[in-house]
């Protein structure tokens, strides 16, 4: 029986430099905000190229940041779209209370011109009809840092 071997894993012990003229070639490796807190792992491309990471503690891997630079490829993480809570705003009152609503529940938060993206919450989500926010639920990408990263 002829089984294929596994793919040599390049070791990532701290994110690259971005390269100052983009590689010919940009493969994505879409991860959600929760995953990309995971540091310590073997995760593959969308081409098979396996990475074996081995960063520092606290380390977070950045939405549309590089993981890894060969001669001709860049490997980018980016956001995988995943549960969100999008609120339109309507003026700076609301701004104010959906900061207030999301930072209690120490979430980030992805800034739009127009809306506060968050990663969906059932507590946020329970609040929002006595405020009456023009809300909803979807999914979508999140650029925001993943839960569980404040400090007071």
């Amino acid at each position: 029986m002829d089984e294929k071997a596994t793919p040599a894993a390049v070791r990532i012990e701290r994110l690259p430099v971005e390269p100052a003229s983009p590689p010919a070639r940009t493969v994505s490796i879409p991860m959600i905000a929760a995953d990309r807190r995971r540091v310590r792992r073997r995760l593959f491309a969308t081409d098979g190229c396996a990475f074996e990471l081995a960063l520092p503690t606290a380390t977070v891997l950045p939405a549309d940041g590089a993981l890894h630079v060969a001669a001709e490829t860049v490997y980018r993480i980016t956001a995988a779209p995943e549960r969100v809570l999008v609120v339109r705003l309507r003026s700076i009152r609301e701004a104010a209370f959906v900061g207030h609503l999301i930072g209690n529940l120490h979430r980030d938060v992805d800034l739009r011109d127009d809306a506060i993206v968050a990663l969906w919450a059932r507590p946020a989500r329970a609040a929002s009809p006595e405020a009456n926010l023009d809300h909803h639920v979807t999914e979508q990408p999140f650029h925001g840092r993943p839960p569980g990263e404040h400090a007071h």
